[in-house]
């Protein structure tokens, strides 16, 4: 059953065993579709070209040396055999290569510019330290408020200490705004006088007064009118004792005591003024940059500040710095400037010339800057002269591309001058100054271009990064590879040259045939797509030597999971392990012999054969048993056995028909697990082939409203569609039905569910004689 689901306009295809999803155009050819990654002397790097057997070589180069030896360029001679096979529908992407470049300079240039500069500084300060002294003495400590502004400060912000008879209140930095008025509110004993009069009695020396004394706060002490010397008598709390007394001595005390009530008093100055929570300096920021006179603008919680006496710029030192009175503003208010500022820099203007396609052919091409004089010998301005490789030349004669600084008075007009040159083709340019004048480029003699690389000797891990892309130690993605680049590109089949399914590399993750499914995955999820990969050939043909490779081809790992960036086996909505295994298939050989007027006689994979065969059959047709047209025979041969064990392994393999001399395919099998629906190339071309008929059908309804008109005609158009396939023989059987829930009416989605039954293939006919004795 397939399950067919329109989104955003258009078509999306999803693939299950049992059905599939659609949302496809399609592409009109004589032939299925096949692309080649691989690599080669010349054209675009990572950018698939369509050609034909006219343009192959005038776009991608050849496959041997001048010598007639090859190169190692493996997409040339990979066309040829698609080509031969009878695909017409051929396209060649190029995965490696690097251009040739030069560059042309002018006159360096020193220029002062100026730039703006948006710093922030930081936040406004508050107080500085500072203290203060209260009035009276005696004070309770714990009593002393401090009042900032109208407003009563937390005690931590403050310290109060006894120093002598005096308190000290201490206000911490930032504690409030600086300039803010301080009041401090505290509880006090106030200090009152007294004088005990006392008669002595017999032999009474001690005498207790009425209140008890401060520390030093006796006045005087009188005996009978007479005034006692401080060591003439001695203090204990509140008894006075004076040894000399006699009775009916008179014993007079004059002291000072503390009040029993305390007083609570706020001061908030003293003898010098007001007291106020100030700074004795401005708060300073330095600036990195020398702001321009006269530019300088001050933010201050995104106010504007005028110029005034709330904030200044000192240019005198080394760096220019912002000063600020912080009683002007609000503790922790942000500043920020913006100037402008001058900046001298010197750079030399050029020119990047670089050539269109990698290769080592385009570091023959030249380039140099002539003079262009008057006949009375002035200069008149300059000539980039770009000479072209021989081989890249119209004819033997053409003359080198001239571009001149009358014509083209700035950078940019000549840099556009050679990119927009019919005739060139093969140098392109860009410049980061493009007003620079022309007329300033520096002279110079003829200068070969350099860099440029046909990128032919490339390790397995170098091709691993080009095709799969490069990933960081967390798995993500950094840089595309060739699979990234073509995960939206519409093809039928992809064959990857220069890498083998059984390829080992550093990495026990990384594997070419599971690259290749996985991008083949993704693909279909646009246009249901194809890979074809080969299986490294033996070294040496000898009935061992094939025993023992097709033993090894017996352990390679032929399932393919889909697998997130750990490794982990990723699961489908039913919690199945998702088989990606469907979308390739892997060819086992062996290898086929050809012929070629470069090469001559020579031997190589079947794989690119095998997927040009499928783009030629017609979808219900499939390769099992079909000649190898181009094929002149097999480098060596499997025998019946060997040949069915690499088939149990799901490997597609070659045999030698002896009764016609042919090459033919042993069967069309796919790397799907064993009972899968896409098990066998025939029907992934039967399912490829009736979506797009059904985006051909479904098309003009896209749009449109699902009217029960609309619906019954698109019903009707996609029937019709089918019809013609059983006719023809594609399908044996289908069965379909539209739907659409509340809410895929309300998001304007339609959903075919649409069973398709292909028609099955022969693939082996058994016949049974009967001997009779005769009489």
């Amino acid at each position: 059953m397939a399950l067919i689901t329109t989104n955003l306009p258009g078509m999306l295809t999803e693939f299950q065993d049992g059905g599939l999803q659609l949302r496809e155009q399609q592409v009109a050819a004589d032939t299925g579709s096949l692309l080649i990654l691989g690599t080669a002397t010349d054209g675009p790097v990572m950018e698939p070209v369509a050609v034909d057997a006219s343009t192959v070589e005038a776009v991608f180069g050849k496959s041997v040396y001048q010598n007639g030896r090859p190169n190692g360029a493996t997409l040339p001679e990979a066309f040829a055999q698609a080509y031969a096979t009878g695909c017409r529908d051929i396209r060649l992407m190029r995965i490696s290569g690097s251009p040739a470049t030069s560059t042309v300079q002018g006159a360096s240039v020193t220029e002062t510019i100026r730039k703006i500069e948006r710093p922030v500084f930081g936040t406004v300060g508050g107080n500085d330290e500072v203290t203060f002294t209260l009035g009276n003495e005696n004070v309770i400590i714990g009593s002393v408020a401090v009042i900032g502004g109208g407003r009563t400060l937390l005690n931590t912000t403050f310290t109060a200490a006894e120093e002598g008879k005096k308190v000290k209140v201490t206000l911490k930095p930032n504690s409030v705004n600086a300039g803010t008025d301080i009041a401090i509110r505290y509880s006090y004993y106030p200090e009152e006088a007294a004088e005990d009069e006392f008669v002595a009695e017999e032999e009474q020396t001690t005498f207790e007064l009425t209140h008890t004394p401060i520390d030093g706060g006796i006045v005087s002490v009188t005996l009978n009118g007479i005034q006692v010397e401080e060591n003439g008598y001695t203090l204990n709390g509140k008894n006075v004792n004076v040894p000399n007394a006699e009775a009916g001595d008179e014993v007079k005390v004059s002291y000072i005591y503390l009040s029993a009530e305390e007083v609570t008093v706020t001061e908030n100055s003293d003898a010098n003024g007001q007291w106020i929570a100030g700074a004795e300096a401005m708060q300073e920021f330095s600036l990195t940059k020398r702001p321009v006179v006269d530019t300088f603008k001050l933010y201050v919680d995104g106010r504007e500040i005028i110029p005034s006496a709330a904030w200044a710029l000192d240019y005198s030192g080394e760096f220019v710095k912002l000063k600020l009175d912080k009683s002007y503003f609000t503790m922790g208010s942000t500043v920020e400037g913006s100037f402008y500022y001058e900046e001298s820099t010197s750079y030399t203007p050029e020119i990047r010339l670089e050539s269109y396609f990698g290769g080592m052919i385009y570091n023959e091409t030249q380039r140099e800057v002539v003079n262009i004089v008057a006949e009375n010998g002035d200069i008149l301005g300059k000539k980039l002269i770009i000479t072209k490789p021989v081989s890249k030349r119209s004819a033997a004669d053409e003359a080198p591309r001239e571009y001149s600084s009358l014509d083209y008075p700035t950078f940019g007009q000549l840099v556009e001058a050679i990119n927009n040159d019919y005739n060139n083709g093969v140098v392109r340019a860009e410049t980061d100054y493009p007003d620079a004048e022309t007329k300033d480029l520096l002279v110079s003699a003829k200068i070969s271009f350099t860099g440029g690389d046909d990128g032919l000797v490339l390790t397995k891990e170098e091709m691993y990064k080009l095709l799969a892309g490069e990933r960081n130690a967390e798995g993500l993605l950094v840089k595309y590879g060739a699979f990234q680049m073509l995960e939206n590109y519409k093809v039928d089949y992809v064959v990857v040259k220069g890498v083998y399914a059984d390829d080992e590399l550093v990495d026990k993750h990384a594997n070419f045939a599971y690259e290749l499914a996985a991008y083949c995955a993704v693909a279909s999820q646009t246009h249901m797509t194809h890979g074809v990969i080969a299986l490294r050939p033996p070294l040496r043909t000898g009935l061992a030597n094939i025993e023992e490779h097709v033993k090894n081809l017996e352990a390679f790992q032929n399932d393919f999971y889909l697998k997130g960036t750990d490794g982990a086996i990723l699961t489908d909505r039913e919690g199945n392990p998702f088989d990606i295994g469907r979308y390739i298939t892997i060819v086992a050989g062996p290898q086929l012999t050809f012929t070629s007027q470069r090469l001559g006689t020579y031997n190589d994979d079947g794989d690119v054969v095998y997927a040009a065969m499928n783009t030629v059959l017609a979808p219900s047709s499939a390769p099992t048993n079909k000649k190898v047209a181009n094929a002149r025979g097999l480098r060596f041969t499997y025998s019946q056995k060997q040949l069915q064990r690499l088939l149990n392994k799901r490997f597609v393999t070659f045999q030698y028909r002896t009764l016609d001399n042919a090459v033919s395919v042993t069967d069309g099998v796919t790397c799907a697990q064993p009972g899968s629906d896409y098990s066998r190339i025939v029907n992934i071309k039967v399912v490829r082939a009736c979506l797009e008929d059904i985006f051909v059908a479904a098309n003009p309804f896209i749009g449109e409203p699902p009217t029960a008109v609309n619906n019954n005609a698109l019903i009707s158009a996609i029937a019709k569609k089918l019809d013609l396939r059983m006719e023809s023989g594609d399908i044996a059987d289908y069965d379909f039905q539209l739907v659409s829930n509340p809410l895929d009416k309300l998001i304007g989605d339609s959903k075919l569910e649409l069973a398709i039954v292909p028609p099955g293939e022969r693939r082996r006919i058994t016949v049974v004689t009967g001997l009779k004795k005769s009489l």
